[in-house]
C-alpha cells in the first residue's frame, strides 16, 4: 500500500511555506501562543484560540516566538497526533485535493 504514497516533492515545492516562519495563534490577553502542526487538530485550536481566548493568527520566526515565552512570560501549547492516523489523513487530503 506504500507504493501508492509517492509524492515528487519538487511538483509540490511551491506548497510548503519558509520552515523558518510558523503559524501561530497568540492570545496577549490571556499570554497564550498555539503553535500549529498541521493534521492535529489544528483548525480547530485556532478557532478556538479565535472565538474564546481572544486569539490572532501570526507567521511568527522561532526566535520570535522564544523571546514571547522567555521575556514577556507567555505559555506555548500545541498538540500531537498518534503518527500513523496523522499520515492517513494528510495521504487522503493529498489525494482528494
Amino acid at each position: 500500500a506504500l507504493r501508492h504514497c509517492f509524492v515528487n516533492v519538487t511538483h509540490y515545492k511551491g506548497h510548503i511555506a519558509d520552515r523558518a516562519i510558523s503559524l501561530v495563534s497568540i492570545s496577549d490577553h490571556y499570554k497564550i501562543i498555539y503553535r500549529n502542526i498541521p493534521k492535529s487538530s489544528s483548525s480547530s485550536a485556532r478557532h478556538a484560540m479565535k472565538d474564546y481566548l481572544e486569539g490572532e493568527d501570526w507567521r511568527l520566526k522561532h526566535d520570535e516566538m522564544e523571546q514571547l515565552v522567555h521575556e514577556k512570560n507567555y505559555t506555548m501549547i500545541s498538540f500531537v497526533r498518534e503518527p500513523l492516523n496523522r499520515f492517513y489523513s494528510s495521504y487522503d487530503e493529498a489525494f482528494f485535493r
